[in-house]
């Protein structure tokens, strides 16, 4: 892969995200018909005179061969994009922010011609601002793009719930709830479905609202379940919701749950109002599981 250029955002100016963006539009891929034309003209006129000049035999010959040369350095280019956008993709599932947004920034200017990966790295820069509390940067980023994109588009509701969980945590809760409601009778994927649970969570807890938290709570595991260990940010919310309900039976167990999937600190470091169940008991680690297996 390419050496990466250094990233052109700096998430902690103003505006720095929207400015980034504005250089970076999508821009009309080049229309290769010209290119074509011109490539058969010359060919029918070396064939027209090969007969006078012997050596245009030649030139139909170098044009092939110079069309397939550009069409495999343009296959190989849009391979080596495409393994750096899953590469991105990877390093955001796997809690690598600062990596994934470094590697976003550096490729987002070259994909300014294929918008499908151009609106995927916009998509994960949102995400990755998110994890690294450029709250409101990731909304300006997920706002881009659902200004770009139609109401039925697959990623428009992801993209709304990334926003509104940008505003919970900007403290904008009426323009959470405006996001929230506009998807409360929508037609969710699985994913957006769980994402949607999370965010609601996130909102009774911001809104105080602990006990509509908490009754999220008997069907939360399985709505939950396609988030995978992030759901554990979720369970940290519900373990929060029963603590401010004098049900500590309860936000102890949620609490297990949800550091049986992630650290404590990672929890209460992306959301503070789980800070008070640090004093809880947390799930075992897995070296301690380990070690008292061997002590068995």
């Amino acid at each position: 892969m390419p050496q990466q250029p250094t990233p052109q955002l700096d998430p902690t100016q103003p505006n720095a995200l929207r400015n980034y963006l504005r250089n970076c539009e999508i821009r009309n891929p080049q229309n290769p018909l010209p290119f074509l034309l011109l490539a058969l003209g010359l060919i029918l006129i070396s064939l027209f005179y090969s007969n006078q000049y012997p050596i245009l035999h030649y030139v139909p010959w170098l044009i092939l061969i110079s069309l397939l040369a550009y069409l495999t350095y343009r296959a190989r280019q849009t391979r080596a994009l495409e393994q750096s956008v899953r590469e991105v993709f990877e390093l955001s599932i796997t809690h690598h922010p600062q990596k994934a947004l470094d590697l976003a920034c550096s490729l987002l200017p070259r994909l300014t011609s294929a918008p499908p990966a151009h609106g995927q790295i916009i998509t994960l820069i949102s995400a990755n601002l998110n994890r690294l509390h450029f709250y409101e940067p990731a909304s300006d980023a997920s706002s881009y793009l659902i200004e770009l994109i139609h109401d039925k588009h697959p990623a428009s509701a992801y993209l709304r719930l990334q926003r509104a969980k940008s505003y919970l945590h900007l403290e904008q809760l009426a323009d959470a709830d405006d996001e929230l409601r506009r998807l409360r009778n929508a037609d969710l994927s699985s994913v957006d479905s769980a994402l949607f649970t999370a965010c609601s969570l996130y909102q009774q807890i911001k809104t105080h609202h602990h006990q509509d938290a908490a009754n999220l709570a008997p069907n939360a595991v399985e709505q939950l379940k396609p988030l995978g260990a992030d759901a554990g940010y979720a369970y940290g919310l519900i373990a929060t919701a029963f603590h401010h309900l004098n049900n500590p039976a309860e936000a102890q167990a949620w609490w297990r749950k949800a550091t049986l999937l992630l650290p404590p600190t990672a929890i209460a470091y992306d959301y503070p109002e789980t800070a008070p169940l640090l004093k809880l008991k947390p799930a075992p680690s897995l070296q301690q599981i380990l070690d008292a297996e061997a002590h068995v």
